[in-house]
């Protein structure tokens, strides 16, 4: 068996950032906070070290307007609303996974948001492997006069 040596201070942390503007980029609303990995992300990375058969990156993201608590054995959002293509950026040791809901896309009272891989693409709500997902403290209140960027950076 094969050991691999893990650094005693590798830290893992990761934060999800939600903006809102309006039509004339002004920031109307920014909230930051931790987020729940469930099991699915876990697992997948787990699969990612241990074998080469795993190709289930994260693609899109999510957002709902769902309420309840999160539990790592999670598999969906509580009520999704909405989902887009993610883009993924990396500086350094920190990799950022983007959504961008334009001001014509997903109105309600945002309150969950999460994100999903899969194998192939997809795009239809509730499919895929739900990777985390974040119950905000307040709703976000998105209608066509805004639009919403959802960062989720992953640090280790």
């Amino acid at each position: 068996m094969t050991s691999i040596l893990i650094p005693e201070n590798l830290k893992f942390s990761n934060i999800v950032k939600c903006t809102l503007r309006d039509e004339k980029d002004n920031i109307i609303q920014v909230q930051k906070q931790p987020n729940l990995v469930v099991n699915g992300w876990k697992n997948n990375l787990l699969d990612h070290m241990g074998t080469t058969s795993s190709d289930l990156r994260i693609k899109h993201g999510a957002i709902g307007i769902g309420l309840g608590s999160t539990s790592g054995g999670s598999i969906l959002l509580k009520s999704e609303l909405d989902r887009a293509a993610i883009v993924y950026s990396r500086i350094g040791q920190v990799g950022t996974f983007s959504i961008f809901f334009s001001t014509t896309e997903a109105s309600g009272a945002i309150t969950e948001v999460g994100y999903f891989g899969s194998t192939s693409s997809f795009t239809s709500t509730n499919t895929g492997t739900m990777f985390n997902r974040v119950l905000l403290n307040s709703p976000i209140n998105k209608n066509n006069n805004y639009t919403l960027t959802i960062d989720l950076d992953v640090e280790f």
